[in-house]
């Protein structure tokens, strides 16, 4: 007989082990979820998804992280940013300040998941600023050009939609063309006058237009004739650069040689001796002045008359060459 004898097992035996192999394995997965985490952050959610505000206010969103089935997680921490910062801020909070006008996007973070909301930035000017905030045009029909130049904040924004007027049209008048920003203006009478802008958000400002004509040049006659004992008077236009009257100069008037004339304020020159003198016309406060030849003679021959013209308008028919004031 052999001294090891090894024993064959039953096929019940068999069946019975291997029932105990498949409940130990289920032992060992009983306790595993069946399904994701429920603490997972699966997506985050904005709230709202977009919106639109003034540059330079403030919008406020809120996010929510969620897990795979849509619950909302407690106690999950949540970053923002902005992926534009020229056009808009972002806080820890979600408020989300604009800056320039544009689409923003703003960015909420939590476990590596993200969601993105859009802003739009709205233009809002906060200030106008009109120059040459004062201008003087010292001849009818001068024209100076008025811009606007508009701020959010601190920067200049070049765009913009602009309401234009005059507070007195008869004063000057506005001219448009492009660029919005910029207006002519045109005088037509002395006086002041404001030039006032308005922009479609309601801000606002003005310039102060002055219009006082000034003396360019003096306007006088040809040559005079008078003769001793017997006054004649002198004429001149003073104009401004365009060639209009300049109501209201005062001018000074001056005999070259008062041996020979004298002549008054008013133009009245008084002959003292014969000979040819010059009388200089001045105007106050402005270096332009006008030359007249005046020739006096010893004895008056005559009357003779000559109709005075200063440039190219006549004078009234009364003002006469020569005309001998007092004389017999």
């Amino acid at each position: 007989m052999p001294d090891h004898i090894t024993a064959v097992p039953s096929r019940a035996a068999a069946q019975a082990a291997l029932v105990v192999v498949l409940i130990a394995a289920a032992s060992l997965t009983c306790g595993e979820p069946a399904g994701p985490d429920p603490n997972a952050v699966a997506r985050v959610v904005i709230s709202p998804d977009s919106g639109a505000v003034n540059a330079g206010d403030s919008l406020t969103f809120t996010a929510v992280a969620q897990n795979a089935l849509g619950d909302a997680l407690s106690g999950k921490t949540i970053t923002w940013r902005t992926l534009d910062t020229a056009l808009a801020g972002v806080t820890g909070g979600g408020v989300v300040r604009a800056r320039w006008p544009g689409n923003a996007r703003i960015v909420a973070t939590s476990d590596q998941k993200a969601d993105t909301a859009r802003v739009r930035v709205i233009p809002k000017i906060s200030r106008l600023v009109v120059r040459p905030a004062l201008d003087t045009l010292t001849s009818l029909f001068d024209v100076v050009a008025e811009t606007v130049h508009a701020f959010i904040g601190n920067q200049p924004y070049m765009a913009g939609s602009y309401t234009w007027d005059v507070s007195d049209t008869t004063i000057a008048t506005l001219f448009a063309f492009p660029p919005d920003s910029v207006r002519s203006v045109q005088a037509h009478r002395n006086g002041s006058t404001f030039v006032r802008v308005r922009e479609a958000g309601g801000a606002a400002d003005s310039a102060r237009i002055v219009v006082q004509q000034r003396v360019a040049s003096i306007l006088t006659g040809s040559p005079y004739q008078a003769f001793r004992g017997c006054s004649v008077q002198l004429h001149a236009l003073p104009v401004d650069a365009h060639g209009f009257t300049v109501p209201g100069a005062v001018l000074a008037w001056r005999s070259t040689d008062t041996t020979l004339a004298r002549v008054d304020s008013a133009g009245l020159v008084t002959p003292r001796a014969a000979g040819v003198d010059t009388i200089v016309i001045s105007s106050a406060g402005n270096p332009c002045a006008a030359l007249s030849r005046i020739t006096l003679g010893a004895v008056p021959v005559g009357r003779p008359y000559m109709p005075l013209r200063i440039g190219r308008r006549p004078v009234s028919s009364a003002a006469r060459l020569g005309e001998h004031t007092g004389c017999t």
